[in-house]
Formats: structure tokens, sequence, C-alpha cells
């Protein structure tokens, strides 16, 4: 179970940089540069993740 968890707490985490990611893209996209403060919003911690939800990268099961 602990495995289980800290998969999904790993997920989650990467869905909240992701979101933060898409909401900056949307203001800079809209062209509301004054609220661009703070930089883009990254964690190399959780960067593979976020490109697994975006669909980037595959994920493979390995079954023994």
């Amino acid at each position: 179970m602990d495995n289980v968890w800290a998969l999904r707490s790993a997920y989650g985490q990467a869905q909240k940089i992701k979101k933060m990611q898409d909401d900056y893209c949307l203001k800079a996209e809209a062209g509301h540069w004054h609220a661009l403060k703070d930089p883009f919003p990254e964690d190399l911690q959780w960067d593979m993740l976020v490109d697994v939800l975006r669909g980037k990268v595959k994920v493979r099961q390995i079954l023994y």
C-alpha cells in the first residue's frame, strides 16, 4: 500500500505543476505579461511525470 500511496502522491504533485504551467502559458499566449511576475513553474523532481501527463512520455508496465 505504501508504494501505491507514493505513486498517487507523485502524480498528484505532477498534476499541480502541470496546471501551474498550463495557466502560465495561457497568460503568456493571451499577452497578459503583467500577470507573469514569477518564473515558469517547474521542478526537476516531477518533470518526467509532468511529461507523462502531457503524453510526451509513455509508461510501460513490466509484468514478472
